[in-house]
This record gives C-alpha cells, sequence and structure tokens, in this order.
C-alpha cells in the first residue's frame, strides 16, 4: 500500500492548489501548475531540493516556452545544484516501483 499526502502550493496570487506526495519504495511528488512553494510546506521538507529527488520533471509549462532552450538552461542549472530537472513533454511514460 502506497501512502499518500496532500500538500499545499500557490498557484498565482491568492490560489492555493494541492500538490501530492506518494509511494513507499519510491517518492514521487505531483506538483502542477506552481507559482511559488509555500513556507510551511517548503519547512515540511518537500521543496525540489529538500525531498532529495533524483529527477524532476516540470509539467505544466506556458505554452510560450521553447522547450529545448529551456531545457538547456534546466540542465546548466542541474549540474550546478545536482539535481537532474528537466521539462516533460507530451508522450512522455515514466515507469515507478511504488
Amino acid at each position: 500500500m502506497s501512502l499518500l499526502f496532500a500538500i499545499q502550493v500557490m498557484h498565482g496570487e491568492g490560489y492555493v492548489c494541492l500538490g501530492f506526495l506518494f509511494g513507499r519504495k519510491a517518492r514521487v511528488a505531483y506538483l502542477s501548475d506552481v507559482s511559488r512553494i509555500l513556507p510551511r510546506t517548503e519547512h515540511n521538507s518537500y521543496a525540489i531540493k529538500r525531498i532529495c529527488l533524483k529527477k524532476a520533471l516540470l509539467i505544466g509549462m506556458n505554452h510560450e516556452f521553447e522547450h529545448h532552450r529551456e531545457n538547456r538552461m534546466l540542465t546548466e542549472w542541474s549540474h550546478r545544484e545536482g539535481i537532474p530537472v528537466q521539462l516533460a513533454h507530451d508522450g512522455l511514460r515514466i515507469f515507478i516501483d511504488l
């Protein structure tokens, strides 16, 4: 049985939405359309750096993003921070042992 936790994040100003953390074997975070992480959420160790991710895929981006350019910038950030972060894309499949 996997565990599921709902966490609060901001979607724009004045609009709190929910993200989810789940899994026992693999910890998975699903945070969509987040403009910022609330201090109480980050304090509970749910920010990208604090949950020690093996990989982060960002979803729900503006349609004006230049996918390849942004991924190159994220690759540079990933090397500096030690966390592999990339933009997800339509049709992407991820297999996870929960």
